[in-house]
């Protein structure tokens, strides 16, 4: 009985937070088309920031603070900017985002497509900023697609991204 009611009450969550992630990507949707000048935080459209206490899976996220971020309202805001920036194929505001050391390898400008490929785009567009997943590793979106940490200056970036299949 008492598994039932457990079970009664998470089917009773998962469709309130289905709703809840449903209303929040129709007002992103509204929003996406608005061009950004920078990554500047302060251009960022007005959301609600906050964090759902329970991802659509069920699970319970982990701290901000486990992932190394103690600004998780910046974060966020730096999210939100850069998923504006990469949705529009701003490069040189995405490339921006990218980690100077961990990319400097590369030619980011001329292989900017193959960085943010499809799967890497897609990650921003379905990205749900009430359910970033963070561990010991830092903060990321799309199952692991595009990983986030905050620099020891308070800034944010990308360190890693895995877009092959």
């Amino acid at each position: 009985m008492k598994r039932n009611i457990f079970i009664l009450i998470l089917v009773i969550i998962t469709i309130i937070l289905g709703f809840k992630i449903w209303e929040h990507q129709n007002n992103l949707n509204s929003e996406k088309n608005i061009s950004n000048t920078s990554l500047n935080l302060k251009d960022t459209p007005s959301i609600d920031l906050s964090d759902d206490p329970v991802f659509i899976n069920g699970s319970i996220p982990s701290t901000w603070d486990i992932a190394g971020i103690t600004d998780p309202i910046g974060f966020k805001k730096f999210l939100i900017a850069l998923q504006i920036s990469v949705i529009n194929n701003n490069k040189d505001k995405a490339i921006s985002s990218l980690d100077v050391i961990k990319f400097a390898k590369y030619d980011t400008l001329n292989n900017y497509d193959k960085l943010f490929n499809k799967k890497v785009v897609d990650a921003f567009k379905n990205m749900n900023i009430h359910q970033i997943f963070r561990n010991y590793q830092g903060a990321m979106i799309g199952n692991g697609t595009v990983w986030f940490k905050q620099n020891s200056n308070g800034t944010f970036s990308i360190f890693a991204i895995n877009n092959t299949d």
